[in-house]
């Protein structure tokens, strides 16, 4: 190792004034190509985590860009950290003190017995309650329907297929009384493939609800044709409630009959309005005179929007509102169409099978997103608070977006992923939709052109070119950790050239690169990473015998004299390195140089 004759702060801004140059540099250089396309096309062939230990070629590459090459050699030990169980905090990788361990084992998707994860179902846990949630919405809590419910959770598990859905009649009933649809559509008590009603609830269910444009939101937009499965406008419990309501204050009439008889046949709103009999039945249970409204006006109380103080049947009052709620026609501001419903609630890909779930970001990707989030709230406790809140409300409502407007559309989490991601509070969601949906193969679309933070965003989400949600990771790692496995590598390779001529410049390069992806948490985080720890004494000129003090104390004696949140501020940043690079020059000359080795090992 040799240090530069230059200062190590010009040769760092040789680097870091042009980072995208930098990279793209690295990028083209053939050894590194290679590289990178083996890494690409061969990853996705590992099944366990010995596949991927005794590809060396891989494996070696992985640890590379993890910033852990010298800890290549250590197999079984790298075994124990993949396998390990991220969410214990028992387990061995949680254990170690060195966080770039951690790091390294979300990067893939390892069950603790060592198989790539495979996350094939017909329905998650959450998927699963809300089918109940709708089911028993409509059918009630009666002995019969807590039955049919314990029958379904019991069930549903052993559905690999659409066909095994279609043709189990308990679990289709459910289903299909679930999403309010007609099951007097079901033949035999099932609905086979040759049935035209089989093929529209499987083109429905193998539907991306992400997609404007797929068969589910045709249908859901009246587009494609219903006529098959069409909807109930009434549910058995609602039907029960009306007839009983009508025939305590008028008796059994011919009427009510007729309702009784009729109602089930009818699925739209037009054809309930054409039926007078139907429309005064509903409407005297509920003591609201239809008679007085037109057929235009009876629409609108109807089709309200509940959710809206100011909707047609909430102006009208309490009667309007018992009559709109007691049909599948009144909507509210969280109601999505059932055949919508059903395709984001099942799990079936384009052929009938059991897939991974659809989700904006894997559950990895939302912890490094309010990682990020923290890493630039400041330290007080008024700040940490309102920051943990911001984290609070992003974890549940990501898990909620369904599609890229659900995610555009709500400005709190719009503002934390500005914030997380590092960008100017004033972008629009226009450039965020660009760069989302960027291509990162494509070295002229928005997030490559932008850079570094820009690319690190498009990476964290599951959203495809077209702007739909794409399916979680089945294998050792998604497209999406890929791609930001090929970005770091590029980083550290840089990082490792740079430091041929002077490990100062590589030291600030790692730390730069550290604090802008969020590792630097707390001075815990710098205390137990050796190169960042070098860096911060440094250019704070804490000796390094204070090593062996205790930890507390060390960590103590950073915070005194380092605001953690300054270093987002890039002029702030510039100054700390510029001052690292100076007290790092003083200290050093060729024949002290730090040993990289030891920094980064």
């Amino acid at each position: 190792m040799t240090s530069s004759t230059n200062s190590t702060y010009l040769d760092y801004q040789l680097y870091a004034g042009n980072m995208a140059k930098s990279l793209n540099r690295v990028a083209s250089e053939p050894t590194v190509k290679s590289a990178q396309a083996y890494y690409t096309a061969n990853i996705g062939k590992v099944k366990t985590a010995d596949d991927f230990l005794n590809n060396y070629k891989l494996f070696s590459y992985a640890m590379q860009a993890s910033g852990l090459k010298d800890m290549t050699y250590a197999k079984a030990f790298m075994r124990k950290v993949l396998t390990s169980d991220l969410s214990d905090s028992s387990s061995f990788v949680n254990k170690l003190t060195d966080p770039r361990f951690k790091d390294f084992a979300e990067k893939f998707s390892f069950t603790t017995k060592g198989t790539a994860t495979s996350a094939l179902a017909a329905q998650s846990t959450t998927q699963q309650s809300r089918t109940i949630a709708l089911y028993t919405a409509k059918a009630g809590s009666s002995i019969d329907a807590t039955l049919a419910t314990a029958y379904y959770q019991s069930n549903i598990g052993s559905v690999k297929s659409v066909q095994d859905l279609e043709s189990n009649s308990q679990l289709l009933d459910y289903v299909m009384t679930a999403y309010g649809l007609d099951g007097n559509t079901i033949e035999n008590g099932s609905l086979t493939a040759s049935t035209a009603a089989g093929n529209d609830l499987a083109a429905a269910l193998e539907s991306d609800p992400s997609d404007p444009g797929s068969v589910a939101n045709q249908m859901a937009a009246g587009v494609a044709d219903t006529s098959n499965i069409p909807l109930v406008v009434q549910s058995a419990a609602n039907q029960e409630a009306t007839s009983t309501a009508y025939s305590n204050t008028y008796g059994r009439t011919t009427d009510l009959i007729h309702y009784e008889n009729t109602i089930g046949t009818v699925h739209s709103l037009d054809s309930f309005l054409a039926d007078p009999k139907l429309v005064s039945v509903a409407g005297q249970a509920y003591g609201l005179d239809t008679s007085s409204y037109s057929t235009t006006d009876m629409k609108r109380i109807l089709s309200s929007n509940l959710d809206d103080p100011y909707s047609v049947a909430n102006m009208l009052g309490s009667k309007a509102v018992a009559f709109a709620k007691a049909f599948s026609f009144a909507t509210s501001a969280d109601t999505t169409s059932p055949y919508t419903a059903l395709s984001q609630d099942f799990n079936f890909d384009t052929n009938g099978k059991a897939a991974s779930i659809r989700t904006a970001q894997a559950t990895v990707d939302i912890a490094n997103t309010e990682t990020l989030y923290m890493s630039k709230a400041k330290s007080d406790k008024v700040s940490q608070a309102a920051a943990k809140s911001e984290t609070t409300y992003y974890t549940t409502a990501i898990a909620g977006v369904k599609t890229l407007d659900d995610l555009l559309s709500d400005s709190r989490m719009v503002s934390y992923i500005k914030t997380a991601y590092g960008f100017d509070p004033k972008t629009s969601t226009t450039t965020l939709r660009q760069i989302l949906t960027s291509d990162l193969t494509n070295p002229k679309s928005v997030a490559n052109q932008m850079g570094t933070a820009a690319r690190r965003l498009t990476e964290s989400f599951n959203i495809s070119k077209t702007g739909t949600l794409e399916r979680s990771s089945t294998g050792a790692q998604s497209a999406k950790s890929v791609q930001a496995m090929n970005d770091a590598y590029l980083e550290t390779t840089l990082e490792d050239e740079a430091g041929d001529q002077s490990a100062g410049v590589k030291l600030a390069l790692y730390f730069q690169n550290k604090v802008t992806t969020g590792a630097v948490t707390s001075a815990y985080s710098i205390l137990a990473d050796s190169a960042l720890l070098k860096v911060v004494q440094t250019a704070l000129s804490i000796p390094s015998s204070t090593s062996n003090q205790d930890i507390d104390t060390q960590a103590n004696r950073i915070n005194s004299r380092l605001k953690l949140s300054d270093l987002q501020n890039p002029a702030k940043m510039k100054s700390f390195i510029s001052q690292f690079a100076t007290l790092y020059d003083l200290a050093n000359t060729s024949s002290n140089s730090d040993t990289i080795t030891t920094l980064f090992g």
